[in-house]
């Protein structure tokens, strides 16, 4: 695939161990493709209060799949943005800092080392400004573990977008910050009529940890939210406390999570 490149473009490059596109999964290319521009985007919106979903604007297009080797070249509108966004993931990945990256600029960074480590080859970034690499992410790369802890629990958002190739919505929470949501077809077929709707949904939540930030919500459920008053809130979390501590004191929370974990 080839495509009039524009004057500014973002590249990832992967080189040796004889890979290119005619050996590669299209579901491998659509998964590094979507890890590159939910890494931009993160990484965009890490330093801004606003909601990350108006900050990232339009998508990240790719213009480009080159046969050499297997290259990628993407295009944005907000290039500019998109081009410091790439100097960043650059300077971190040369630095090893990799703690001044957020939760979510890790997890797309992840799928990306997976690839690299899974076909033992190396991976280049490069811009329209820099023709030589500006970093290089190689197969003896370790990105520091996050504790993570899987689990149910229900979220209140503001349905802000639905969905894509793969079933997902956007939810926007009570931070300004805007979640994407994986579930099934027929629940966003759903909460596509109820777009700027508030609304309760369960489902299963993947948490970091080190910082309580939910890295995963898989929606299986949809609720009316229906608001109440404070004192009705303090009641009900009062009610549910009772039988959690029991749990943390009978079990411990290492041991919790450990089940959580194994299930």
């Amino acid at each position: 695939m080839s495509a009039k490149v524009d004057a500014d473009f973002l590249s990832l490059r992967f080189t040796g161990n004889g890979v290119f596109p005619g050996n590669t999964r299209c579901k491998e290319v659509a998964a590094l493709i979507s890890a590159t521009e939910d890494l931009v985007e993160a990484v965009a919106s890490e330093n801004d209060d606003d909601d990350e979903e108006d900050q990232s604007g339009p998508p990240l297009c790719l213009i480009a799949i080159e046969d050499k080797s297997l290259g990628f070249k993407f295009s944005k509108a907000h290039m500019l943005v998109a081009l410091l966004s790439w100097q960043s993931i650059a300077s971190v990945i040369n630095t090893g800092r990799f703690d001044r990256m957020s939760v979510k600029a890790k997890t797309s960074l992840e799928e990306i080392v997976r690839f690299v480590k899974k076909r033992q080859c190396d991976v280049e970034l490069r811009d329209s400004r820099h023709p030589e690499p500006m970093a290089t992410i190689t197969p003896e790369m370790v990105l520091p573990d996050n504790l993570r802890m899987p689990g149910e629990t229900s979220m209140i958002g503001t349905v802000v977008r639905v969905g894509g190739n793969e079933p997902k919505v956007g939810l926007k929470l009570a931070n300004g910050k805007t979640l994407s949501c994986e579930t099934t077809e027929a629940i966003a077929k759903e909460l596509g009529h109820r777009l700027y709707d508030v609304v309760t949904c369960e489902g299963e939540a993947v948490w970091d940890m080190e910082t309580g930030t939910v890295l995963k919500f898989r929606i299986t459920e949809v609720g009316t939210f229906i608001e109440g008053s404070v004192s009705e809130a303090f009641s009900e979390i009062a009610k549910a406390m009772p039988s959690t501590i029991e749990k943390w004191r009978s079990k411990g929370l290492a041991q919790l999570i450990s089940e959580d974990t194994d299930s």
